[in-house]
C-alpha cells in the first residue's frame, strides 16, 4: 500500500488542464518514479472524485457509483511511495467534505497542492468558463459580483469565485484537518516563461524529477475571443427562456465552445483597466495570506501580482460589435450543420 496521497485541488483556470494532461502523458514514467496516477485518465479520476464528494452523477448525467471504491483499491495495491489525484472541484470543498475526504484517506499521509495564478488573468478566464456552461452575465455584471459579493444569484457568482480562488481561505479550510507542512502552493508562471516551468514546479511539489518527461499536452483549454464569448453569452441568454434539459444545455454549449476556440485571428480580451486596481489589492491580500500561512511555496509569489496591459493592447471582454458576433454565429451554424450531417451519415450506415 502506498504511503502518501497528493490531492491537486486546482482551482479552475490555474494551469490545471495542462498539468492533468501531462500527468496522463507521463503516467508510466511517474509510476517508474514511484507515483501512481489512479484511474488512468482525467475522466476516470473525475468520476471517482465526484463520488467522493457525495455526488451521484457527472454534470453530463453519467453515473459515478463505485468509482471511488475502485480508486481506493488501486491505492491499496500500489507499492510505490505516493499517488496523485487532480481535480478542480476539490478547491471548492466544504469543511464537511474535507472531513469526509480525510476520513476516507485516513490510512495515508495526505498532502494538498494548490496552484495559484495572477487574479487579473483568472477572473476574465472564469467569466468565459461560465459562458461555456449556462452563464449569461456580461463582464460588467460578473466583475461587479467579484468586487462586491452579496446575496442573490448575481452576488453568488462572486461568492463562488472567491470560495475557490482565495488561496489562503482554501488552504485554511484544509489546515483544519492537515498539518501546514502538508499544504503546498505552486505558482503559475507569468506569460513569457516556457510552459514546462509550471510542470517542473508541480513535479517539485510531488518530489519527482521532471527530467525526461513527455511535455506534449494531450488536452487543452484555450480561451475564446471577444466575439466568440459574446455569442455564447447571447445563446445562453436565449436558452434561459426555454425548458432545455440542463445536461443537454451544458453538453452543447461545451461542444460549441470547443469548435469556436479553434477559430483563427480571434480578438483576445484582457482585464479592463478599470478593474485592475481592486483586483491588484485583492491579489496582494492573497499573497500576504499565503506568506502568513507558512505554506510550502514552489515558485515565486511575485508571479501572482497582476501586470498592467498597455492601453493600446487592452480589449474589454465585452468589447465586440454585432457584425463580429454575426460572423462568428454563421461559422458556428456551419460547424453545427456539418456535425449533424456527419451524425446522420453515421446513423444511415448503422441502419
Amino acid at each position: 500500500m502506498t504511503e502518501r496521497v497528493y490531492l491537486h485541488v486546482g482551482p479552475h483556470k490555474t494551469g490545471t488542464t495542462y498539468v492533468q494532461s501531462l500527468l496522463m502523458a507521463n503516467r508510466d514514467q511517474l509510476a517508474e518514479q514511484g507515483v501512481l496516477f489512479p484511474r488512468k485518465t482525467f475522466g476516470g479520476q473525475s468520476r471517482a472524485v465526484r463520488e467522493l464528494l457525495g455526488e451521484k452523477a457527472m454534470p453530463t448525467g453519467r453515473a459515478v457509483e463505485g468509482q471511488w471504491g475502485k480508486a481506493l483499491d488501486e491505492l491499496a495495491g500500489w507499492d510505490g511511495p505516493a499517488a496523485v489525484f487532480s481535480h478542480e472541484t476539490l478547491s471548492g470543498t466544504t469543511p464537511s467534505q474535507i472531513g469526509a475526504i480525510r476520513a476516507s484517506l485516513q490510512a495515508y499521509d495526505l498532502h494538498v497542492v494548490y496552484t495559484a495564478r495572477d487574479l487579473a488573468r483568472v477572473a476574465p478566464a472564469m467569466w468565459q468558463t461560465g459562458l461555456r456552461g449556462r452563464q449569461h452575465f456580461t463582464w460588467q455584471t460578473y466583475a461587479g459580483s467579484l468586487r462586491r459579493p452579496g446575496p442573490g444569484r448575481r452576488g453568488g457568482a462572486g461568492r463562488r469565485f472567491w470560495y475557490n480562488q482565495d488561496a489562503p481561505a482554501v488552504l485554511e479550510r484544509w489546515s483544519k484537518k492537515l498539518p501546514v507542512e502538508n499544504l503546498h502552493v505552486v505558482t503559475v508562471p507569468r506569460p513569457g516563461n516556457p510552459p514546462e516551468l509550471l510542470w517542473q514546479r508541480f513535479c517539485t511539489a510531488l518530489g519527482v524529477d521532471p527530467a525526461g518527461h513527455d511535455l506534449t499536452p494531450r488536452r487543452s483549454n484555450p480561451s475564446l475571443g471577444t466575439a466568440e464569448s459574446e455569442l455564447l453569452r447571447r445563446v445562453n441568454e436565449a436558452l434561459a427562456e426555454t425548458d432545455l434539459d440542463n445536461a443537454q444545455w451544458v453538453h452543447w454549449m461545451r461542444w460549441l465552445g470547443r469548435r469556436l476556440e479553434t477559430r483563427e485571428d480571434m480578438a483576445r480580451y484582457t482585464l479592463p483597466a478599470e478593474d485592475l486596481g481592486w483586483l491588484t489589492r485583492r491579489a496582494n491580500a492573497v499573497i500576504d495570506g499565503i506568506r502568513a500561512g507558512g505554506y510550502d511555496v514552489v515558485g515565486d509569489l511575485d508571479d501572482l501580482v497582476p501586470q498592467p496591459v498597455p492601453a493600446d493592447q487592452a480589449r474589454h471582454p465585452s468589447d465586440t460589435s454585432d457584425e463580429a458576433v454575426l460572423t462568428v454565429a454563421v461559422d458556428a451554424v456551419r460547424r453545427l450543420v456539418e456535425h449533424l450531417a456527419e451524425q446522420r451519415a453515421d446513423d444511415d450506415r448503422d441502419g
